[in-house]
């Protein structure tokens, strides 16, 4: 395989599914098809009827494997990247054995690493990869900043590039409210040790006496013992489950306030389709995340890690204040329309892809027939830490 064909063709190892690195896929393969450059979806399967439907979406595939097994399917992703593209996008943290591929793909695949999270997993892993790809991307600036610093990542190839949203997608701006409740909106994954969502009820019951309402959108591994925190707020807390990727502009579009209250975050999809829309981002602040996104009483508002009274007193403020309000929805869109553009996120990606694939690796590829994980991907003395030692951890480096 030559890279001299056109158009280049990149996998972005990802399946389809209801999540930010999908959405990335899927704005990132319109931006990049400019560029000369098809992208498509990859992921492995033992599944052979599940192959043959997805080889049909246009959009990507899924390469057939022997087994489900993590070398089976790290196996097959290999074969197939080999035989079929010029390089690839590998996303940490995705499967490990998607992650995996970087280490044993021959030389003629580029590779391209991107992260998009601040966990010590997340850094822990892309150390593990960090010589077996010739570009790093982080999605934020304090992403770089510590792959850089604290991992010695190559300042050369190692490039922030932030993510977008195509805003004219969105709702345009809605004007200042004219009575009823605020509407605030939790969209996401329903987990709390990231997205901290049992800090919500906490956060709705200093507003009870207050016209405020809350749509949680979304599913995950802590919907139940949310639903079992919000007992107590019946008609004031909605659950309407997960949400399709084409019916999140509407649902932004019906709200006024997005609420996020992440222990961490890259910089979160969901956010930026919020400020698109005129949907207010309330926020927690994370260092180089959303503090990056965000100016405070000018797009959006900030509230301390956890600080629920802070988060409730500026719920409050909007519910009471409507011209500031729709001052802060007009100027989100504003910020939205000048910094998340496709054209400039498909054009910075077409630079490191062109910039990877005239760079060697700092390592040989490593055998297939000798398929293993490095240390990196594995939990790490940090899962020995009681939980609570972790929420303290992470709201004091947010």
């Amino acid at each position: 395989m030559s890279h001299s064909r056109s158009p280049r063709r990149y996998a972005f190892l990802v399946r389809p599914h209801m999540g930010g690195t999908y959405t990335v896929f899927s704005v990132l393969r319109g931006a990049l098809a400019r560029h000369g450059v098809e992208l498509r979806w990859l992921a492995a399967t033992s599944d052979r009827e599940a192959a043959r439907a997805r080889m049909e979406d246009g959009e990507g595939e899924l390469a057939p494997a022997s087994s489900d097994s993590g070398a089976d399917v790290g196996r097959a992703l290999v074969q197939h990247l080999e035989s079929h593209y010029d390089g690839v996008f590998v996303n940490v943290l995705t499967s490990a054995a998607e992650m995996n591929v970087a280490r044993y793909l021959g030389p003629r695949v580029t590779r391209i690493m991107v992260v998009h999270n601040i966990t010590p997993g997340t850094y822990a892993a892309a150390r593990a990869l960090r010589d077996h790809v010739q570009a790093t991307i982080g999605v934020s600036p304090r992403i770089v900043d510590d792959l850089v610093r604290r991992h010695r990542f190559p300042v050369q190839s190692t490039v922030c590039v932030p993510n977008a949203v195509p805003v004219s997608s969105y709702a345009k701006g809605r004007g200042e409210k004219a009575g009823g409740p605020l509407r605030v909106l939790f969209l996401g994954r329903i987990e709390e040790s990231a997205k901290g969502v049992l800090w919500l009820p906490e956060i709705m019951r200093q507003v009870r006496d207050a016209p405020i309402t809350l749509t949680v959108a979304g599913d995950g591994v802590d919907r139940a013992r949310l639903e079992e925190a919000c007992r107590d707020l019946d008609g004031t807390i909605a659950f309407v489950g997960a949400v399709p990727p084409g019916e999140v502009p509407r649902l932004l579009a019906t709200h006024d306030v997005l609420l996020m209250p992440s222990r961490f975050e890259g910089l979160p999809m969901v956010a930026l389709e919020a400020m698109a829309a005129g949907c207010v981002p309330v926020l927690s602040r994370i260092r180089g995340v959303t503090d990056f996104m965000v100016r405070p009483g000018v797009d959006g508002e900030l509230f301390g890690v956890g600080r629920t009274r802070e988060a409730a007193e500026i719920l409050r403020n909007l519910q009471t204040h409507g011209k500031e309000l729709a001052r802060l929805s007009d100027n989100a869109r504003e910020t939205a329309r000048r910094m998340l553009d496709c054209e400039a996120m498909g054009s910075a990606y077409a630079k490191v892809v062109a910039d990877a694939e005239a760079r060697g690796l700092a390592r040989p590829p490593l055998s297939i027939s000798r398929w293993s994980y490095p240390r990196g991907f594995g939990p790490g003395i940090r899962s020995l830490a009681p939980e609570w030692c972790k929420h303290l951890v992470r709201r004091w480096v947010a």
